[in-house]
Order: C-alpha cells, then sequence, then structure tokens
C-alpha cells in the first residue's frame, strides 16, 4: 500500500508499510530529496546524495520523533524561554545571554566561516524539519502541536543550537549563567534562587571509555566502549541515525539535540567516542577596581571602563500578562563579569566590588569557536585514521571533551584536542589574585575533578594573557600539536579525568596543569576502569 500526498506541486512524500520513506521537498528555491529506512526498534537509515539533502532527510525524520523537545530547544536557544514558559532565574540568564550571543549578526559571521558542506547540510537540516511540520500527522505531538511556539526554522536557528552545544562548558550551563546575572540584575532582585544552583559534581553524569588494541584482545582486531552516563528521555538524550551520502560517507552512531551530523559513531574502518575532558575551558580574572569609580579598572596601569550593555528579555508573568525586564550584561577585555559567590555558593566571595576592592571577569574558549561543524564534517569523511585524528586536532572545534578510538589496523587512541587556554604553570604562579581570589581558587578544586581547579589570575596586566600561538587555529588556545594523546596497539581508557592515566604503563606526563592535572588521585569509577583492563591482561 502506497499513500501520496502532494503540496503545492512541490512536495510528496510516499510512505511504504515496510517503514520506508522516500521524502521530497522544495525549500527556499532549493529541491531536496532523501530516502529514510527506520528498521527495528525504530532506528532511522538516512540516505541522500548530497549533503543538503542528507540533512533534509535527518531534520525531517529527527522532527518526526522528537518534535516537542526539538520546538522547545528552538525557544531556548533563540532566548525566549522566559517569554514562552514564564519568570524564573534559569529563564532570564539564558534568554539575556543566548539571546545577546545569538544575535543575526553575529550568526551571519559564523555561517561565513563554515566549510560549504556543514552549511548545505544546516540549511537542509531546517528545510526537513520544516517540511514535517506542515505535514504532522494527525493525533501526534499533541503537547506541543497548537503551541504558540511551534514554528518554521532556519539556518540562523541551527547555528544558534550548535553555538549551544559550544557553551555547554560555560554559558549554558544556569550555574555560570545565573553568576553573571547576579550583577546585571536590580539590586532588590533575590539571589536565593541562584545561590541554589551552584557548582555540584554529579557522579550519576559522566562516561567511561575502553579502547583495546591488538594486542589485549583475543581476537587481534580492535574493540571500543563507550558507556556515556547520559538521560534515555529529555533534551539530552541520544539518538541513534545512519548517514550514508554513497562515495563520500557511511557512518552509524548518534546525535545529542541541535547537532545536524553523528558526534559518536563508526564507519568500516574505525570507531570513536568521548569523555568529557577535566581541562580547564575558561579562566577568571580579577579585575583591580578604581576606589572612586566601580565601573573603571586598571589594566597595564591604564584605565579601562567597564562596559555595560542592556538586554531586554520578555517576560510571561503568572497572569499571562507580558513584561519587559532589563538585564545588564557587564564586559571587560577579557569578557562578562560575574559573581563568584553565586557561581561557588560562597557568600564571602560575593560582590561587586567585592571584600578586596575587586570583581571577576570570565574569558572562556567558547566564544571564538566557530569549528565543531567543520571538525565534525572532517571526521565523518576522514578516509583515513591520520586524516580522521587531524580533523579533530588541526580543528580544535570539539570544545570539552577527549576522544577515544579505534581503527581496523588494531589501534586504539586517546587524546584530548580540546579547546584549552594556553598559559603556562609560571603565569599560573606569577599571576596570583588577592586573597579572594585565591580562596575562589581553592574552593573550585574542592568541587571540580581539576587538581588546579578554576585558574584566578590578576587582571591587571598583559603578561597574565593566554598566550598566542600561530599554530592554533584560534588566538589563546593551546595548539594541538601540545595536546596530549597517545596512539597504541594496547589499550587506553578515560573516565573524565585528565590525560594523565589512561594507560597504566605508560603515563603521559610533562603537559601543562591547564590540561587537566598529573600525579593525583583520580576518581573511583577511573581507578575501576583501569583495574578492569588490567586484570584482564
Amino acid at each position: 500500500m502506497i499513500a501520496t500526498f502532494k503540496k503545492n506541486l512541490h512536495i510528496t512524500i510516499i510512505f511504504f508499510l515496510s517503514l520506508s520513506l522516500a521524502s521530497c521537498g522544495w525549500f527556499e528555491s532549493k529541491n531536496y530529496e532523501a530516502t529514510i529506512r527506520v528498521t527495528s526498534y525504530g532506528i532511522p537509515h538516512i540516505m541522500a546524495e548530497n549533503w543538503g539533502d542528507l540533512g533534509f532527510g535527518y531534520g525531517y525524520q529527527f522532527a518526526s520523533d522528537n518534535l516537542c523537545i526539538f520546538a522547545k530547544h528552538v525557544v531556548r536557544v533563540n532566548g525566549q524561554m522566559a517569554k514562552h514558559f514564564g519568570r524564573t532565574n534559569e529563564h532570564l540568564s539564558n534568554d539575556a545571554l543566548l539571546g545577546f550571543f545569538g544575535r543575526e549578526s553575529i550568526i551571519r559571521m559564523g555561517l561565513l566561516q563554515l566549510d560549504q558542506r556543514m552549511a548545505d547540510v544546516s540549511e537542509g537540516y531546517a528545510a526537513g524539519y520544516n517540511h514535517y511540520l506542515e505535514n504532522i500527522p494527525e493525533g501526534r505531538h499533541e503537547s506541543c502541536v497548537d503551541a504558540e511556539w511551534l514554528r518554521p526554522i532556519d539556518r540562523f536557528d541551527v547555528f544558534r543550537m550548535s553555538m549551544y552545544i559550544t557553551l555547554l562548558a560555560s554559558f549554558s550551563d544556569p550555574r555560570v549563567a545565573n553568576a553573571v546575572l547576579e550583577l546585571g540584575m536590580d539590586e532588590q532582585s533575590s539571589s536565593d534562587n541562584l545561590r541554589a544552583s551552584n557548582f555540584e559534581w554529579s557522579e550519576s553524569m559522566g562516561s567511561n571509555s575502553y579502547a583495546l588494541g591488538s594486542e589485549v584482545t583475543q581476537t587481534g582486531k580492535a574493540m571500543l566502549l563507550g558507556n556515556p552516563h547520559y538521560p534515555w528521555r529529555g533534551q539530552r538524550r541520544f539518538y541513534q541515525v545512519h548517514m550514508t551520502i554513497p562515495g563520500e560517507m557511511n557512518v552509524m552512531g548518534i546525535t545529542i539535540l541541535g547537532s545536524s551530523l553523528i558526534n559518536v559513531g563508526f564507519t568500516e574502518q574505525l570507531a570513536w567516542t568521548h569523555t568529557v575532558s577535566n581541562a580547564n575551558r575558561f579562566t577568571l580574572y580579577e579585575l583591580d577596581l578604581s576606589d572612586q569609580d566601580r565601573d573603571v579598572y586598571f589594566f597595564d596601569r591604564k584605565r579601562f571602563r567597564i562596559r555595560s550593555i542592556p538586554v531586554t528579555v520578555d517576560v510571561k508573568e503568572e497572569d499571562g500578562t507580558l513584561t519587559k525586564e532589563t538585564i545588564k550584561l557587564n564586559f571587560s577585555r577579557y569578557g562578562l563579569l560575574l559573581d563568584a559567590g553565586i557561581l561557588l555558593g560562597d557568600d564571602t566571595l560575593k560582590g561587586w566590588p567585592n571584600k578586596d576592592g575587586k570583581v571577576f571577569s570570565i574569558r572562556d574558549v567558547a566564544m571564538e569557536n566557530t569549528r565543531v561543524g567543520d571538525t565534525l564534517v572532517g571526521m565523518l569523511t576522514a578516509t583515513s585514521f591520520d586524516n580522521f585524528l587531524d580533523a579533530i586536532k588541526d580543528n580544535l572545534g570539539l570544545s570539552f571533551i577527549n576522544t577515544i578510538a579505534v581503527n581496523s589496523n588494531g589501534e586504539a587512541f586517546y587524546g584530548d584536542y580540546s579547546t584549552i587556554p594556553y598559559l603556562t604553570d609560571e603565569q599560573l604562579l606569577d599571576c596570583q589574585p588577592s586573597e579572594t581570589g585565591q580562596v575562589l581558587n581553592q574552593s573550585s578544586i574542592d568541587i571540580l575533578r581539576n587538581p588546579i581547579g578554576i585558574p584566578v589570575l590578576a587582571g591587571n596586566r598583559s603578561a597574565c594573557d593566554w598566550i598566542v600561538d600561530p599554530a592554533a587555529p584560534q588566538e589563546g588556545l593551546i595548539p594541538g600539536e601540545k595536546l596530549a594523546s597517545i596512539r597504541t596497539n594496547q589499550y587506553a581508557s578515560n573516565s573524565n579525568d585528565s590525560y594523565w592515566l589512561v594507560n597504566l604503563d605508560k603515563p603521559l606526563t610533562g603537559y601543562l596543569k591547564v590540561m587537566g592535572g598529573e600525579d593525583y588521585q583520580v576518581s573511583l569509577r577511573s581507578q575501576l576502569a583501569l583495574l578492569q583492563v588490567q586484570q584482564r591482561l
């Protein structure tokens, strides 16, 4: 039995009882066509002739399976949560930050830097979502199908979703966002709800990985185990999919909400997974404020003014009316100002100025990272293991994750090819902040799985700035060649600790402290993983 539907003579969908779908669409003067075959347990296999068609097929199918979660995420990345879902501090901070950083002028600049294949898949992804939106089957997605916030999307929305993923280790995290919000809201606003979301590391969230090379397996072939502790449902769950462009890519794996391409997967030649790296993603700079004017700070013996930019957020109140909330985002030369007391839940660290007459500003590596899409394209189209690793190492687009991989030649690999601020050990020693800044650093050590905690540096001199290396794809990053990795026929395992002990017989040493640390007691999960490998050798 075949049912055919047409709209405006441009769109045809054919449903087969075998759960195979051929989908064609016309969107903004572009024709799209993809074949979607859904097999047992609802796994979609998408085949397309080009990147735009692939994005179209995947956007359509992902929307079919996840429309309401997808649509709400579009609201989130556009900074409109308070407008549609009401007033909470988390919504206000989300909307102020993502609304500001997701401005069309900024997104347009990011789109201009995209690999053309990534640009094509993004446009196709939006077209596929919109195509499904126009053809929602009756009785499906009842929780959102009539919602005012359900709308078509475009490539700007797709890029904002990618940006949100990039910022997960910083401003997409409500704990960091709330610390920014504290310094931008009216002084009469309560901090109780902000403080309730301070940093806590939960052992229920994490990832474990084992890459086994040919020398340690019974078959003499490499094996990979990825064990990410992500939820089965909701916006953070994984979505399994098979993507094929004949002659160009053939990859099976998983995606996360907002990604238009596979994030973890395998091909005929290789397989890979990720764990969250414990390296530092941002640094806090302590600003020396003027005694006469708290909006003025000193840098290299010169006076600089803190720049305050008002951001207006639409808010849906309890009675259903819309009001407007103005939040100030305050910037130094390093980035946004934040309240360290809110960040770590310690009132002794609060204030602008704090008890030492200073305030903290955050510099984040993610703010200039537009390379995640190009990195994924390079990984998915790699014709060799070397090509695959080079795509990650050279682009440094995977913001906060380790890569653990194996190949068909029996090799195992671990590498922390993530974005890490280039700070030397000498700078960490010479750029010590005030007593409050040192307390902040020590408090973060007890909370984060990182032996140096959040780096807190004096923000009054250029000697404490991130080092610029021309070999890095972004100013202030440690280049890929200087990052930790191991390629072996034995094994590599990581469970969110540093690069140091991924192989007990071959510890990785001599790297910069900001990269995660060495010679420290790793977590129980890491100990167990390494013990399990050792006992089986």
